[in-house]
């Protein structure tokens, strides 16, 4: 189980590095949050990796645990990709008013399915390592930054042209995770 959990953080990992890097449309947005998570991510990332690789083995529900969370990461990542092209979201702390409102696929259901997805990688590696506790103040940090960006984004949506779309789709569609009432509906 041990490798498994390895091989899907990794996995995981690898997914994330893939879609911050070529997938979003990146602006020269001169913002040091934004420079901070392009740091922080693949410093953090290989962090977990070598905790992992260090780590003694772990009780068996934690192994699960994390596999479970790195297995939804990918699912995640991999749903959003399937619906949306390549080039059709900013890159986060983009000052600019949106000009798509994305209502398919998981943005049914979550409105930032996309940081939803990178938490998830985070907490799995916190339980996919003894060393927990190394790793902690630099995940909270980047869990932070993504609630800032979230929180931007949708002052962004709010405030432009699809500011009467998005009050309704608030109300349909969790910030990070489904509302029940819109999981078990059909639409």
């Amino acid at each position: 189980m041990t490798q498994l959990v390895l091989i899907f953080q990794v996995s995981a990992f690898l997914s994330i590095s893939y879609v911050t890097v070529f997938f979003f449309i990146r602006r020269p947005v001169h913002d040091k949050r934004r420079r901070l998570l392009g740091t922080l991510i693949p410093i953090t990332g290989a962090s977990c990796l070598l905790a992992r690789l260090y780590s003694s083995p772990l009780p068996e529900w934690r192994d699960l645990s994390a596999l479970v969370l790195f297995s939804t990461t990918i699912g995640l990542l991999l749903w959003c990709l399937i619906t949306l092209k390549r080039g059709s979201l900013h890159f986060a702390f983009d000052p600019h008013a949106p000009q798509t409102l994305f209502e398919r696929g998981p943005f049914r259901l979550i409105r930032h399915p996309f940081y939803t997805s990178y938490s998830l990688s985070w907490l799995a590696s916190l339980l996919a390592t003894e060393f927990w506790f190394l790793l902690i103040l630099p995940i909270l940090f980047l869990l932070r930054l993504y609630s800032t960006a979230a929180a931007e984004e949708e002052r962004t949506f709010e405030t432009g042209p699809l500011k009467v779309a998005y009050q309704r789709y608030k109300q349909r569609a969790g910030r990070w995770l489904p509302r029940l009432k819109t999981l078990f509906s059909r639409g």
